[in-house]
């Protein structure tokens, strides 16, 4: 982990593996862990804003756990779940990219 963080040359302010909790997501520990060590940083709940493209292994837990949530459809010219299992989980929000993410916010900013 250390060496892909160092990789990505962006300071994390924590970071949660499934060899920290002993779980792979989509179990619920992974995302308690996150949750309670946001919390100990003074971070709620409810200003979790949880971003990925797996519904199968992100958007199901972390609506189950009350995390507002983002999909990331980068399949979505595309048939099918990919890799990742189908599931009916709904998103509080879909975008097909991240760049698309940060022009929403963007313009919610002005």
């Amino acid at each position: 982990m250390s060496k892909t963080l160092k990789l990505l040359q962006v300071p994390f302010a924590l970071t949660v593996t499934s060899q920290d909790t002993g779980a792979y997501k989509p179990s619920l520990v992974v995302f308690k862990r996150a949750i309670t060590l946001l919390g100990d940083m003074g971070i709620s709940k409810n200003e979790i804003l949880h971003i990925a493209q797996s519904k199968h292994h992100d958007i199901s837990p972390g609506r189950a756990l009350g995390l507002t949530t983002v999909w990331v459809n980068r399949r979505f010219d595309q048939k099918g779940s990919g890799a990742t299992l189908a599931t009916d989980a709904k998103p509080h929000l879909a975008v097909n990219s991240l760049e698309e993410l940060v022009s929403l916010h963007r313009e919610q900013m002005k």
